[in-house]
Protein backbone atom coordinates (compact mmCIF):
# COMPACT_ATOMS: atom_id res chain seq x y z
CA UNK A 1 0.00 0.00 0.00
CA UNK A 2 1.39 3.16 -0.72
CA UNK A 3 2.16 5.61 2.17
CA UNK A 4 0.82 9.33 1.60
CA UNK A 5 2.94 12.24 3.07
CA UNK A 6 0.38 14.98 4.12
CA UNK A 7 2.11 18.79 4.11
CA UNK A 8 0.57 20.78 6.76
CA UNK A 9 -2.81 22.80 6.53
CA UNK A 10 -2.37 26.03 5.43
CA UNK A 11 -5.88 27.56 5.99
CA UNK A 12 -10.01 26.69 6.62
CA UNK A 13 -11.21 25.90 3.97
CA UNK A 14 -15.05 26.01 3.69
CA UNK A 15 -16.43 29.63 4.43
CA UNK A 16 -14.16 31.56 2.30
CA UNK A 17 -14.69 35.06 0.09
CA UNK A 18 -14.99 33.38 -2.97
CA UNK A 19 -17.24 30.71 -1.76
CA UNK A 20 -19.43 33.76 -0.57
CA UNK A 21 -19.14 35.42 -3.84
CA UNK A 22 -20.92 32.45 -5.37
CA UNK A 23 -23.37 31.36 -3.13
CA UNK A 24 -24.65 34.93 -3.66
CA UNK A 25 -24.17 34.98 -7.37
CA UNK A 26 -22.79 38.00 -7.09
CA UNK A 27 -20.86 38.10 -10.15
CA UNK A 28 -23.62 40.42 -12.10
CA UNK A 29 -23.40 42.81 -9.69
CA UNK A 30 -20.95 45.60 -9.29
CA UNK A 31 -19.35 44.00 -6.13
CA UNK A 32 -16.18 46.07 -5.33
CA UNK A 33 -15.56 43.12 -2.16
CA UNK A 34 -16.54 40.69 -0.04
CA UNK A 35 -15.94 42.43 3.21
CA UNK A 36 -16.47 39.92 5.83
CA UNK A 37 -17.79 37.03 6.81
CA UNK A 38 -18.90 36.43 10.34
CA UNK A 39 -20.47 33.27 12.53
CA UNK A 40 -23.95 35.12 13.09
CA UNK A 41 -25.29 33.01 16.07
CA UNK A 42 -23.40 30.54 19.01
CA UNK A 43 -24.43 27.49 17.12
CA UNK A 44 -22.27 28.34 14.23
CA UNK A 45 -25.08 27.45 11.59
CA UNK A 46 -25.45 31.18 9.77
CA UNK A 47 -22.94 32.96 8.65
CA UNK A 48 -23.28 37.07 7.86
CA UNK A 49 -21.88 38.46 5.01
CA UNK A 50 -20.66 41.82 4.26
CA UNK A 51 -20.15 43.04 0.97
CA UNK A 52 -20.01 46.36 -0.95
CA UNK A 53 -22.09 47.25 -4.07
CA UNK A 54 -20.77 50.15 -6.49
CA UNK A 55 -23.33 52.57 -5.92
CA UNK A 56 -25.37 51.14 -3.68
CA UNK A 57 -22.72 50.92 -0.38
CA UNK A 58 -22.80 48.25 2.40
CA UNK A 59 -24.76 44.93 2.28
CA UNK A 60 -25.04 41.95 4.55
CA UNK A 61 -26.65 38.60 4.07
CA UNK A 62 -27.32 35.38 6.32
CA UNK A 63 -26.34 32.14 4.60
CA UNK A 64 -26.52 28.68 6.01
CA UNK A 65 -23.50 26.79 7.01
CA UNK A 66 -24.81 24.04 4.85
CA UNK A 67 -25.01 26.39 1.89
CA UNK A 68 -21.04 26.62 2.32
CA UNK A 69 -20.61 23.13 3.06
CA UNK A 70 -22.60 22.17 -0.22
CA UNK A 71 -20.67 24.79 -2.47
CA UNK A 72 -17.31 23.00 -0.84
CA UNK A 73 -18.11 19.55 -1.77
CA UNK A 74 -20.10 20.94 -5.48
CA UNK A 75 -16.99 22.85 -6.56
CA UNK A 76 -14.61 19.62 -6.50
CA UNK A 77 -17.22 17.20 -7.22
CA UNK A 78 -17.23 19.45 -10.65
CA UNK A 79 -13.19 19.36 -10.94
CA UNK A 80 -12.81 15.60 -10.22
CA UNK A 81 -15.64 15.01 -13.14
CA UNK A 82 -13.84 16.85 -15.59
CA UNK A 83 -10.66 15.14 -14.29
CA UNK A 84 -12.15 11.27 -14.80
CA UNK A 85 -12.81 11.93 -18.31
CA UNK A 86 -9.01 12.77 -19.34
CA UNK A 87 -7.66 9.29 -19.18
CA UNK A 88 -4.12 10.63 -19.50
CA UNK A 89 -3.97 12.65 -15.88
CA UNK A 90 -5.64 10.01 -13.85
CA UNK A 91 -4.09 6.11 -14.02
CA UNK A 92 -4.06 3.47 -11.87
CA UNK A 93 -0.88 2.22 -10.60
CA UNK A 94 -2.11 -1.04 -9.02
CA UNK A 95 -5.46 -2.10 -7.38
CA UNK A 96 -6.09 0.55 -4.95
CA UNK A 97 -3.47 3.28 -6.06
CA UNK A 98 -3.55 5.87 -8.59
CA UNK A 99 -1.40 8.75 -10.17
CA UNK A 100 -2.82 11.84 -11.31
CA UNK A 101 -0.79 14.99 -12.96
CA UNK A 102 -2.31 18.24 -12.45
CA UNK A 103 -3.18 21.09 -14.37
CA UNK A 104 0.06 22.87 -13.50
CA UNK A 105 1.73 19.73 -13.90
CA UNK A 106 2.08 18.80 -10.18
CA UNK A 107 1.79 14.93 -9.65
CA UNK A 108 -0.68 13.28 -7.05
CA UNK A 109 -1.15 10.07 -5.29
CA UNK A 110 -4.63 8.71 -4.45
CA UNK A 111 -5.20 5.75 -2.54
CA UNK A 112 -8.41 3.80 -1.77
CA UNK A 113 -8.85 1.92 1.45
CA UNK A 114 -12.13 1.05 2.90
CA UNK A 115 -11.68 3.97 5.53
CA UNK A 116 -11.90 6.15 2.48
CA UNK A 117 -9.77 7.78 -0.22
CA UNK A 118 -6.48 9.52 0.86
CA UNK A 119 -4.94 12.18 -1.38
CA UNK A 120 -1.41 13.96 -0.82
CA UNK A 121 -2.70 17.30 -2.65
CA UNK A 122 -2.68 19.91 -0.43
CA UNK A 123 -6.24 20.74 -0.60
CA UNK A 124 -6.66 17.07 0.81
CA UNK A 125 -4.37 17.76 3.08
CA UNK A 126 -5.86 20.96 4.70
CA UNK A 127 -9.26 18.96 4.56
CA UNK A 128 -8.11 16.57 7.06
CA UNK A 129 -6.48 18.87 9.43
CA UNK A 130 -9.32 21.47 9.75
CA UNK A 131 -12.05 18.62 9.16
CA UNK A 132 -10.58 15.58 10.03
CA UNK A 133 -11.99 14.07 7.07
CA UNK A 134 -11.96 15.24 3.33
CA UNK A 135 -12.05 14.52 -0.40
CA UNK A 136 -10.50 16.48 -3.07
CA UNK A 137 -11.11 16.88 -6.80
CA UNK A 138 -8.36 14.06 -7.53
CA UNK A 139 -10.43 11.30 -4.97
CA UNK A 140 -13.41 12.69 -6.39
CA UNK A 141 -12.29 11.36 -10.13
CA UNK A 142 -11.51 8.61 -8.75
CA UNK A 143 -14.63 7.45 -7.01
CA UNK A 144 -16.44 9.11 -10.68
CA UNK A 145 -14.49 6.49 -12.73
CA UNK A 146 -15.36 3.88 -10.04
CA UNK A 147 -19.33 5.09 -10.91
CA UNK A 148 -19.79 6.34 -7.56
CA UNK A 149 -21.46 9.58 -7.22
CA UNK A 150 -20.16 10.75 -3.64
CA UNK A 151 -17.70 9.68 -1.08
CA UNK A 152 -20.55 8.18 1.32
CA UNK A 153 -21.74 5.92 -1.66
CA UNK A 154 -18.18 4.34 -1.46
CA UNK A 155 -18.08 4.24 2.04
CA UNK A 156 -21.40 2.37 2.07
CA UNK A 157 -20.65 0.07 -0.40
CA UNK A 158 -17.18 -0.34 0.98
CA UNK A 159 -18.81 -1.38 4.54
CA UNK A 160 -20.86 -3.50 3.27
CA UNK A 161 -18.69 -6.12 2.45
CA UNK A 162 -15.72 -7.51 3.84
CA UNK A 163 -13.42 -6.60 1.16
CA UNK A 164 -12.86 -3.33 -0.16
CA UNK A 165 -14.60 -3.22 -3.41
CA UNK A 166 -11.80 -2.35 -6.12
CA UNK A 167 -12.32 0.33 -8.48
CA UNK A 168 -10.36 -0.50 -12.35
CA UNK A 169 -10.56 1.84 -14.96
CA UNK A 170 -11.99 1.19 -18.28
Amino acid sequence: MATITRPQATKPMIITKAAAQRILRLDGLDVTRIISLQIHNAAQTTIRISYRIRHVGICSTLVSRDRFVDDFIRIRKEAGSLLAKQPDKLIQVSQNVYSCWGSAGDHYTIVLSSDGIFCDCQDFCNQMEVHGKGCCKHGYAVLMRGGYGSLQAYLDDTQSSCDTKLITCA
